[in-house]
């Protein structure tokens, strides 16, 4: 130790240290009610936006939203398929005299003129747009929509949000489509749920709220004062134990007058209101359990399509004559009980066949296959044979090279087919048949050995050669290779062990930002013990300090996590998640280089063991920063997976691009910040075919 140095500074300095961290912990919750007030008389004072401004807004960027999704997946190409609907079965809802006096009896009176309600349940059928005025009809404005796989359930509802905000008045309830299957009911209530899944979509819902709105956000105004109406899809891609439960959620959130469109299967519904799951963990089920409803609700069943309406649609989507010609033996067996005849009475089905028989603009009707192989009942005995059939040739129609050469696709049939399906099976297998392909959650795909390996590998490739060049511009050769590939060594160690050790923790979500947190008391006693290691150990009560300072900053920057079971832009979240992973990265590893610079160069005459000290100072900075971004966002996790997986040739080095291409085809779809297959059943048969 040097005997020069004056250990009262020492000994000030970690005072004024220790004194500014406290005044930090004391201050930040002054600082936050005093930056919360300003926020809030900015915008009282500075113009500011009613919450009918605000619903205007939202509703703009909702059809615009929605508008794009329904042409990435041919909606309204050649027209919209006629989907019909009926009363649904009786024992499923209340009898409809309870929907109306629970309707009059709201406080404030029924949400709607009276005068406009239908009668009966009779009244509800209807086709196509009519869905807007049927849901006008319910006298509490609360709509279930049951029907079977790829009865057009999802379509029908992404139809009604355009209808419904077409005809919106300004000022009136904005309709939000969010699916469900990523709905936690355990921990979170519909609202708390839906205000951060809405955020994340459109952050400006994360600003203060008008004083008079009572609420602290914009988006908890909305949901307070019945200016979003809830479209809620995927009631039954919840996991089977969590749709009776998330029925009971839904009652139990819904205040009188608040309106609500629910979509699900029928069966899963069925079962939820015959037999719900038990409610709380560890609860066996019990004999005689009170069936569990949406109360307050309507509800339709789903038609098959019209065989005139599919004709229809078939002939106009053909583009010419001579096409159309080609569907007419599958045309004739439309309303028989043929196979091919039941089959293409789903909309889903209809949907793939299209786009498997019929050419785009400029393609040569000569490279299609013939639609008149669908009536060949030796090779195709029953509906579920042709849906077998039309899912496998789905995906080769949907990478077929395009006419224009400027257009066409980086991968192939084959590789579209063989990616798509590791990431079905992937979601099968390893995330309990989740519809949300989400890319953080991708490294659940690969061995939990292979990332703390990778990683400490990665480290050791990072500081072994850079080691190595600073000590060769001093040292001979042999000693620098041998300097680097101790520090390549290091960092293998290193890194890998905190990515091992932090595996655990990783993530959830993707991050958004870096902030400073108040320190909780056991922070505070990790800083003291480190800081307290330090000091007794041989390099004395300087590294002391600069270990507990660096563990300060180490605890009190932390990321912002973003709730993303239903997302906005995966891309724009990864993007934000990799700039915050390389932002901890920086600030860490420059805190943990210049600590261990500086207790380095206190401890030793200045000149003495310079290159030694940087050499220290260098794999310290670059393992130390590569095991805090790994730790504390989800971007490295993804880059290990991502990685390992291409090298493996599971998915493509170019993942993010792949997915947004196969989502411009409509074989995937965008949720939020995740993707899903076009269909469940879609994902379902790439996940169990033959490989």
């Amino acid at each position: 130790m040097n005997p020069g140095i004056d250990w009262n500074i020492v000994g000030a300095l970690a005072g004024v240290a220790a004194v500014l961290i406290a005044l930090v912990q004391v201050g930040q919750p002054i600082l936050a009610r005093r930056r919360a007030h300003r926020q809030q008389t900015a915008s009282t004072t500075a113009g500011r936006v009613a919450l009918a401004e605000v619903a205007d807004q939202l509703a703009i960027a909702l059809r615009s939203q929605w508008e794009a999704e329904a042409a990435h997946q041919r909606l309204n190409d050649p027209h919209p398929l006629p989907v019909a609907w009926q009363p649904a079965d009786p024992s499923l809802v209340e009898p409809w005299h309870d929907l109306v006096t629970t309707a009059q009896r709201w406080p404030g009176g029924p949400p709607t003129d009276p005068a406009t309600w239908a009668t009966s349940p009779a009244e509800l059928a209807g086709a196509d747009t009519d869905l807007t005025d049927v849901l006008a009809r319910v006298p509490t404005g609360r709509l279930l929509v049951l029907g079977e796989p790829g009865a057009g359930k999802t379509t029908l509802l992404v139809r009604l949000l355009l209808d419904l905000l077409a005809r919106r008045a300004p000022g009136s309830p904005v309709p939000v489509l969010v699916s469900l299957a990523a709905w936690n009911t355990v921990d979170d209530d519909l609202a708390t749920w839906l205000a951060r899944r809405l955020t994340v979509d459109h952050p400006g819902l994360a600003a203060p709220a008008p004083p008079e709105a009572g609420a602290t956000t914009r988006v908890r105004a909305l949901l307070d004062q019945r200016l979003l109406l809830p479209i809620l899809d995927g009631l039954d891609e919840l996991p089977d134990p969590m749709v009776g439960r998330a029925i009971t959620r839904l009652n139990s959130a819904l205040p009188p007058g608040q309106g609500l469109v629910l979509a699900s299967r029928t069966a899963a519904y069925r079962q939820a209101t015959t037999d719900p799951a038990p409610q709380g963990q560890g609860a066996s089920r019990a004999p005689g359990l009170v069936p569990v409803r949406l109360w307050g609700a309507a509800a339709i069943t789903l038609r098959p399509l019209a065989p005139v309406d599919v004709r229809g649609y078939l002939r106009r989507d053909a583009a010419t004559p001579a096409m159309a010609d080609r569907w007419e033996l599958v045309l004739a067996a439309l309303g028989t009980p043929t196979p091919v005849g039941q089959a293409l009475a789903s909309p889903l089905l209809v949907t793939l066949a299209r786009t498997i028989y019929n050419p785009r603009p400029g393609e040569q009707p000569a490279i299609l296959p013939d639609p008149a192989e669908l009536c060949d009942q030796t090779r195709f005995p029953t509906p579920a044979a042709i849906q077998a059939h039309l899912f496998d040739a789905f995906i080769p129609a949907a990478y077929r090279p395009h006419p224009d050469p400027h257009r066409r696709g980086r991968w192939s049939a084959e590789q579209a087919g063989r990616w798509l399906g590791f990431l079905a099976r992937h979601l099968h297998h390893d995330r309990d048949d989740t519809t949300d392909l989400a890319w953080w959650q991708l490294r659940h795909a690969i061995p939990p050995l292979v990332p703390p390996l990778l990683a400490g590998l990665t480290g050791g490739l990072v500081a072994g050669p850079v080691v190595g060049l600073v000590v060769g511009l001093r040292d001979e050769f042999a000693f620098a290779i041998a300097a680097g590939l101790l520090a390549g060594l290091a960092g293998v160690l290193v890194v890998g062990l905190i990515a091992g050790f932090g595996a655990w923790r990783a993530p959830k979500a993707p991050a958004r930002g870096l902030h400073w947190s108040k320190l909780r008391a056991r922070d505070l006693v990790g800083v003291l013990v480190i800081g307290l290691v330090f000091a007794l150990s041989d390099v004395g009560p300087v590294a002391g300090l600069v270990g507990g300072l660096a563990a300060v900053l180490w605890r009190g920057l932390v990321l912002t996590p973003t709730d993303l079971t239903i997302a906005a832009d995966p891309r724009t979240v990864l993007a934000r998640d990799r700039r915050a992973f390389i932002l901890v990265a920086l600030i860490i590893g420059l805190i943990t280089g210049l600590g261990t610079g500086l207790g380095g160069w206190v401890l030793v005459r200045p000149m003495e063991g310079l290159v030694e000290g940087l050499v220290v100072t260098l794999v310290v900075t670059l393992t130390g920063g590569l095991g805090a971004g790994l730790w504390e966002a989800a971007w490295g996790w993804f880059g290990i997976a991502r990685c390992w997986l291409a090298a493996r040739r599971c998915l493509p080095w170019r993942l993010m691009s792949f997915l947004a291409d196969a989502h411009q085809r409509g074989v995937l779809r965008q949720a939020g910040a995740v993707y899903q297959f076009r269909h469940v059943e879609l994902q379902r048969r790439l996940a169990t075919r033959p490989r």
